[in-house]
């Protein structure tokens, strides 16, 4: 009343807006959008000395001071009793005392903002599965996966700046969390940590005799994917064309020979016993019903997958479901061809399956009358020496069926770069088909090292895919780690990695034109760009307090969570984890002579923290 007076009065233009901004805030009190409350903002002060609490307390005042419009008291001895009233007021469960002397007016549309609440980083400290030290002596919690969903991950830094020994220790953390393990890397980094959990890397080598054979479905339905897969490594295999339109036309003709080949097999297979044909119906069948009662959209495999959950019982009871009437008429169904050829492979053994050599075969003796034979003749011919090499002709010689898979590609020379790369591929193939073979409700990890390196054929951005993009459903957690980022800037696999992603762990990056890159498609604060920049590196900081920094980025449903987390690893960890070469070698002899791993890590590390061996 007193305002519009005033305004009638003098007409000025601010006094409109006090009344314009008063209703308003009426409105709001009214309408329950804001709530009144009454508020106590108390600042609690604790010293060991008198001193050190008059400077505490002095640098508080002149804090409140320098606030525009704030105003502080300070408690004292002359009064002593409101002093006990304020201090029992903040006690927790009394939140509604009676003391009033120093109660203001506010609402819940800013007075939120006061609540003294910590603002310390504490990522995921709810369910975490792995604890690190933050910067200021707090704790901070990852987990890698939130509502059950995996939250697939990249880890970007520079040499030595701490990546081998962090991923070392979370790989420890989180190991109790997980059911399967892949690791696919070059350099044997987690060589150590592989055999402290009882398993042994596979080292691929050039003339090894280990076999990976691309065209096993590891007892799974065969999908397109599969097919897909194998006809990109084929493309690789034959070379790559530089032409586009070549090359597309290529990996069609190749993709037709591999579906041939396919049902050949199958087949040939479903007539060497006539009794495996109604298994194989029986199966397709209730897997299709099964299919058609889940959500719109499912796949073949999806179904397949949550169909070996069911119990035993259950699963007979829904394969004993059909009639043979039903099944006749199923099988002679020419729409149900393409599914009983892909069902029949999830009864396959290992060594009923197609080879390379077949596939090479049946494009040099059997080429499509519509297709040019030369062309296929050629093709045929730049197969035929991946005939000879026993990791990728043949059957398959390895059983993933344990806790752990590392797979490490040290042990081929960069002379042989093609079959490096063709490695790569193959075993992530390989572990994929794996994977998706595994009870769906088990979690299960990929760590991929130099992804951008390892996978960096033609066809392998679509294997990154599948695996970040469809693996998170087999709940399955993943992680690149990439230190050449110039190289994985430029890589295809970079923008499915960085779609899918939602945590990222950055180590010390020295070439802010890169963080500038990063912070471009994760939106990455100015604060943040700069604190990756200014990390120090482990080896500059005293040995008694040296520990990695790394800055924990995780895409939050509600808003992003940012802060540095800090690696202080044991001097068990960090026996385990150099990657130096000297220590490597020093390492291997040790352990040799240890009567087992665990041993050898304990004493040898506790030889290194003491000075008896140069670390």
């Amino acid at each position: 009343t007193s305002l519009s007076g005033d305004y009638q009065a003098e007409g000025r233009r601010e006094t409109l807006t006090a009344i314009q901004n008063r209703e308003a805030r009426i409105d709001k009190l009214v309408s329950g959008a804001v709530m009144p409350i009454n508020y106590d903002f108390i600042v609690h002060l604790w010293a060991e000395s008198e001193q050190e609490l008059i400077s505490k307390t002095r640098r508080i005042e002149t804090a409140f001071g320098q606030m525009s419009d704030a105003q502080s008291w300070t408690s004292n001895i002359s009064t002593e009793a409101t002093s006990k009233n304020i201090w029992l007021q903040t006690w927790p469960g009394w939140c509604f005392g009676g003391s009033a002397s120093h109660q203001d007016k506010g609402d819940s549309s800013w007075l939120c903002c006061l609540l003294p609440m910590s603002s310390s980083f504490t990522g995921h400290l709810n369910g975490a599965e792995a604890l690190y030290d933050g910067p200021n002596n707090t704790l901070v919690g990852i987990k890698t996966f939130v509502s059950e969903t995996p939250q697939l991950a990249a880890l970007i830094g520079m040499s030595r700046a701490g990546k081998s020994a962090f991923v070392t220790d979370f790989l420890t953390q989180t190991d109790p969390y997980y059911d399967y393990t892949l690791i696919i890397e070059e350099g044997l980094t987690y060589g150590i940590w592989t055999q402290a959990v009882g398993s042994q890397p596979i080292i691929i080598r050039d003339d090894g005799d280990l076999c990976l054979n691309y065209l096993d479905t590891h007892g799974a339905p065969l999908t397109t994917e599969q097919i897909n897969m194998a006809a990109a490594l084929v493309l690789k295999l034959s070379g790559i064309p530089q032409d586009e339109d070549k090359r597309i036309l290529r990996k069609a003709q190749i993709t037709q020979y591999i579906e041939k080949l396919y049902s050949d097999f199958a087949e040939k297979w479903l007539e060497d016993d006539p009794s495996r044909l109604e298994n194989v119906a029986r199966q397709a069948m209730a897997i299709e019903t099964y299919k058609r009662a889940m959500p719109a959209g499912s796949t073949l495999l999806a179904a397949w997958s949550e169909f070996q959950t069911l119990s035993e019982d259950e699963k007979q009871s829904r394969l004993a479901h059909y009639s043979v009437g039903q099944l006749s008429t199923f099988i002679t169904d020419p729409a149900a061809e393409r599914l009983i050829r892909n069902m029949a492979y999830t009864s396959f053994k290992r060594e009923e399956y197609p080879i390379h050599l077949e596939l090479q075969q049946l494009m040099l003796m059997a080429p499509f009358p519509e297709h040019d034979r030369d062309e296929i003749n050629q093709i045929a011919t730049l197969l035929a020496p991946w005939c000879e090499q026993q990791l990728l002709c043949g059957h398959s010689t390895l059983d993933l069926k344990g806790k752990y898979a590392h797979f490490d590609l040290t042990y081929i020379p960069e002379s042989n770069k093609a079959l490096k790369e063709i490695a790569g591929f193959l075993i992530a193939n390989y572990g994929r088909q794996h994977i998706i073979t595994l009870p769906r409700s088990a979690r299960k990890r990929v760590i991929f090292e130099e992804a951008s390196r390892t996978i960096g054929i033609n066809g392998g951005e679509e294997l990154i895919r599948e695996f970040y993009a469809q693996l998170s459903k087999f709940s399955t957690w993943i992680i690149s780690i990439v230190q050449q980022y110039q190289q994985f800037k430029e890589s295809k696999v970079r923008p499915i990695i960085f779609g899918n992603a939602k945590q990222f762990f950055f180590t010390r990056i020295n070439d802010r034109r890169d963080i500038e890159d990063l912070a471009r498609d994760i939106d990455l604060s100015q604060a943040a760009q700069d604190t990756i920049s200014r990390y120090p590196l482990p080896e500059h900081l005293e040995e008694i307090n040296r520990y990695s920094s790394l800055t924990y980025y995780h895409s939050d449903s509600n808003s992003a969570l940012c802060g540095t987390i800090q690696n202080r690893a044991s001097a068990e960890m960090l026996y385990c984890a150099s990657s130096t070469g000297a220590d490597f070698e020093r390492r291997e002899r040790e352990l040799r002579a240890a009567p087992n791993i665990v041993e050898g890590i304990l004493a040898n590390a506790k030889k290194v923290n003491s000075g008896e061996t140069e670390a």
